[in-house]
């Protein structure tokens, strides 16, 4: 019995979920605003609807919830080390809530603009949610927990493509409203990040953390080593802040992230999400979009699951090519079949059913994608004292690219029509996969000091080897 006693009790999981359902919240709602328009468009251009409106609106409606992000991408890492993540997360629920608010009550486009704005700010603050967890959790149960994460982003996509199928734009902008305010209300009851609170000189705070997190038996003694040892000091001195920020560990990851979030976005990922129902409908194909829109959030919810699994157990470039493989294949094929070969084929009936299933594999092939393996390279490619603020400045750039594509839609379909812009999709899925295997480094089983490493030229990795 002695021994029993003196033997350090196992974590308990239960705790650390209980926090992170806040967090799950906020990824839930990402979700639903990232496929938010994909169901509000085709019912804003239907001939009955109270609110008309034309290609030039239909893509601000589409990108303006990226239009806002890069600002609060930026300010989201000094304003996360300032108030917290408890506070940070609290305001995104807060925004999210108000943004629903206003597009579920908009009368005319304009406020259905300035609703998806604010939403776009809200998702720039979705990052400290993933932080969040990192840091409640211990290392036993980090990785399922920010699976659950990555999870809860596709239920919210679900959720906003079943009900959004069935249910007025509006109606389910109003619910999606209500489900923040009731998360924003779980997110005053959970407890504030141990180690934020640690390196703001907050210990009985700290410790009481600790003891709702992991329980009143865990060993506080070991339990503030860690903290210590985890909490780095920020550089100081503007000096020395642009020394940091300008060296080569930190500018050439930041330039490798810019072009792999360029190539993603020409793959057509953003824009089969936001337009959803409008693209399969340019297929002209006997299947109801709504439904394939459906079954592609029930995909990609199955896609995150799996890679949850696949993704501990292989590297980041097999993952990454693996994801991207399919559809390149898939968009080829279709291209070669029903582009090039159209008008030639004796049973056009057999031709209309291949073409059918062709589109439908297309679009299924593409959606899954990669942003699990963009948002992974994010934390794990900018070296550890800066990855906040880089991170924020990376993904604001990207947010920029994503608004640039998603407010092209209507021009490259009445341009380069619904087959070239398949066509353009899988040149683009190509040279994201060869950048993926050739530029993009590996970072499973490395630390991060030894990802930093390899970005310093040759000599200096020697000189620091030896």
């Amino acid at each position: 019995m002695g021994d029993d006693s003196s033997e350090k009790p196992p974590d308990r999981i239960s705790k650390p979920l209980m926090a992170a359902v806040a967090s799950y919240a906020c990824q839930f709602q990402l979700g639903a605003i990232l496929g938010q328009s994909s169901n509000m468009l085709p019912q804003l251009q239907a001939a009955d609807s109270p609110i008309q409106i034309d290609y030039d609106s239909a893509t601000w409606i589409a990108s303006m919830d990226v239009l806002g992000t890069p600002i609060s991408c930026l300010l989201c890492g000094p304003l996360t080390d300032k108030m917290g993540r408890k506070a940070t997360i609290r305001l995104f629920l807060l925004l999210s809530a108000v943004g629903h608010a206003i597009v579920g009550v908009a009368s005319d486009v304009t406020e259905i603009l300035i609703g998806r704005f604010c939403l776009g700010i809200a998702a720039g603050f979705a990052f400290p949610s993933i932080v969040y967890i990192s840091e409640i959790s211990s290392v036993e149960h980090r990785t399922p927990l920010l699976a659950i994460n990555t999870i809860s982003s596709s239920f919210g996509l679900l959720y906003v493509f079943i009900v959004g199928a069935f249910i007025s734009w509006d109606i389910i902008s109003l619910m999606t409203s209500l489900i923040s305010v009731i998360s924003l209300v779980y997110a005053f009851f959970i407890p504030e990040s141990p180690a934020w609170l640690f390196q703001n000189h907050r210990l009985n705070d700290a410790i009481d953390s600790i003891k709702w997190l992991k329980g009143d038996d865990c060993d506080m003694t070991q339990e503030l080593k860690q903290l210590k040892d985890a909490c780095t000091e920020e550089p100081k001195g503007t000096g020395t802040i642009f020394r940091h920020f300008t060296g080569v560990t930190v500018v050439k990851p930041f330039f490798i992230l810019l072009v792999f979030a360029f190539l993603q976005n020409g793959t057509g990922f953003y824009i089969l999400l936001h337009y959803s129902i409008n693209f399969i409908s340019e297929f002209k194909i006997d299947f109801d979009p709504r439904y394939i829109s459906i079954g592609l959030a029930v995909v990609r919810l199955s896609v995150c699951i799996m890679a949850s699994y696949f993704l501990s157990r292989v590297n980041r470039k097999t993952g990454r090519n693996g994801f991207r493989h399919g559809y390149g294949r898939r968009s080829w094929r279709y291209a070669r079949r029903y582009v090039f070969h159209d008008g030639r084929c004796d049973d056009v009936n057999r031709l209309l059913r291949h073409r059918d299933r062709g589109v439908v594999g297309v679009y299924f092939r593409l959606r899954p994608g990669s942003p699990p393996l963009a948002v992974d390279h994010d934390l794990r490619v900018v070296p550890a004292p800066c990855p906040r603020h880089m991170c924020g400045v990376s993904n604001a750039i990207n947010y920029v690219f994503i608004f640039i594509f998603i407010k092209m839609y209507y021009v490259l379909i009445l341009n380069l029509q619904i087959h070239g812009t398949v066509i353009l999709f899988a040149a683009f899925s190509a040279a994201f996969a060869a950048y993926s295997f050739l530029i993009l480094p590996e970072t499973q089983g490395k630390s991060l000091v030894e990802i930093e490493q390899g970005f310093l030229p040759k000599k200096q990795r020697q000189n620091g080897s030896a």
